[in-house]
């Protein structure tokens, strides 16, 4: 970098500046393709000397990496003497070369990402013809053939590239992301575990063979990846703790499909003192206290435990399952002691005591509830079913009963699991998401919005 270079920078931000004092009003529009923007001149003027800057800094390193790789090979050269000497030529650009060549290199890049392809191909093969790089061309060639979601010659042209030792890495990555899309993941999971064992502190690598052996119902092969991976510092603790619950617990429903009740404890155990908010582990763990050993109140303190950090309609619901012989007026007092440690979603207090005030024939308590519900949410189905009750029962007013059995249909969604990746929303809690495929993403809500909402299938 010499001095005309600062020089000539200088003297252009200066002239900016003088312009910016001069007429801080004047203004630029630029109508190109889809821009439509309008900036002051001198910001206008900026972009561009930032631009040249960029350029000739690029420009610069580019020619001194090439002038020391030449270095070095003269030097290399003048070492081995006594070999035969080279008969090829190196080719050897020239300055304005290369400039047209990084020209050609960010018109592709930025093709590729605006979803250009046939741009992008173009640009490439201006590339290639500039620089006769075929490992440059190659590596774009990958995203252009991932673009065009054309897998089958991205895989192809992948496994070509996987003979360079030094694009391993880079070969193995296209030939997992080609086999996802594909949706071979017994592939991928190898291609994953190539690339675990070769690099282990690189964030894409973790993610791909632990969300690849989960797929496959690996749960071990995957918790020895998460492990790895928290270790690496490459997965945050809050991720790893919700990760490592749903795979300890994943792997207690392996273990109870075997008939092996001892694991089927030990891990579900682990999953829910990992991770209390993950409400299959809690109601599995409480339900077998009951079953195996009759220890109600230990199964009540699991629950209490997830009742406080997710609370659930299936959580309480299994609390109040507890005491079966209860009368319907002592589970709503029993309610009544257990809602206040809902600290996080007070609307489902209102929702499951107005159900129970109803079974109850307590109809003063059940209308307050309905009326607190529906101050802070919209009706949903069950609600709109509920008051229909109410009317029918307490008021003996079948017209309004008919009235909120009609508007049903139309409310909103009750409780469902939604993926907080993509949306996808289910009726169950699922440990990978069946639309984008991430594990221990799905969360509880207590109604969902019919305009979003979607199967189990992905589908809207």
């Amino acid at each position: 970098m010499n001095k005309h270079f600062y020089t000539i920078t200088s003297v252009c931000l200066i002239l900016i500046v003088l312009i910016w004092e001069v007429d801080r009003e004047s203004a630029v529009r630029l109508d190109w393709g889809n821009i439509h923007e309008e900036m002051p001149l001198a910001a206008l003027l900026l972009w561009l000397l930032l631009f040249g800057v960029v350029v000739y800094l690029l420009n610069l390193a580019v020619h001194r990496t090439y002038q020391a790789q030449l270095r070095d090979v003269m030097s290399t050269t003048e070492k081995k003497k006594h070999l035969e000497p080279v008969k090829e030529e190196q080719e050897v650009l020239d300055r304005a070369e290369i400039d047209n060549a990084m020209i050609e290199l960010v018109h592709t890049m930025t093709s590729i990402t605006e979803g250009d392809m046939p741009t992008a191909r173009k640009a490439l093969e201006n590339l290639k013809k500039r620089t006769g790089s075929e490992v440059l061309t190659d590596i774009l060639m990958l995203k252009i053939y991932q673009g065009e979601h054309d897998f089958e010659n991205m895989e192809k042209l992948s496994k070509k590239l996987e003979n360079n030792p030094d694009l391993k890495l880079v070969s193995l990555k296209a030939t997992i992301e080609a086999q996802i899309e594909k949706k071979d993941y017994e592939k991928a999971l190898k291609a994953a575990n190539k690339a675990y064992e070769t690099r282990q502190d690189l964030y894409w690598i973790i993610h791909s063979a632990y969300t690849l052996r989960a797929k496959t119902d690996d749960w071990a092969g995957a918790m020895e990846v998460l492990e790895t991976g928290y270790k690496n510092g490459l997965v945050g603790k809050e991720r790893y703790l919700k990760l490592k619950g749903t795979t300890f617990y994943e792997m207690a429903l392996q273990a109870k499909d075997k008939g092996d009740a001892i694991n089927f404890f030990k891990y579900c155990k682990q999953a829910f003192d990992t991770d209390a908010s993950l409400v299959p582990a809690a109601l599995d763990l409480a339900q077998y206290y009951v079953e195996n050993d009759n220890q109600v109140r230990q199964s009540e303190q699991v629950l209490k435990k997830a009742w406080c950090c997710n609370p659930t309609s299936d959580v309480a619901e299994a609390y109040l399952d507890l005491y079966p012989h209860e009368t319907a007026v002592q589970k709503v007092q029993r309610m009544e002691k257990w809602a206040p440690l809902n600290t996080f979603r007070p609307s489902l207090n209102n929702i499951l005591l107005a159900e129970l005030d109803i079974k109850a024939e307590l109809w003063g308590k059940a209308r307050a509830e309905f009326e607190i519900f529906l101050i802070n949410n919209p009706a949903t189905k069950k609600m709109s079913r509920l008051i229909a009750e109410f009317e029918e029962k307490s008021n003996k007013n079948e017209k309004a009963a008919e009235t909120w059995r009609q508007k049903a249909p139309d409310c909103q969604s009750d409780a469902v699991w939604m993926c907080e990746s993509c949306r996808h929303v289910s009726a169950k809690w699922l440990p990978i998401c069946k639309k984008c495929g991430q594990v221990g993403t799905y969360s509880w809500r207590l109604y969902k919005r019919q305009k979003f909402e979607e199967n189990e299938n992905g589908h809207a």
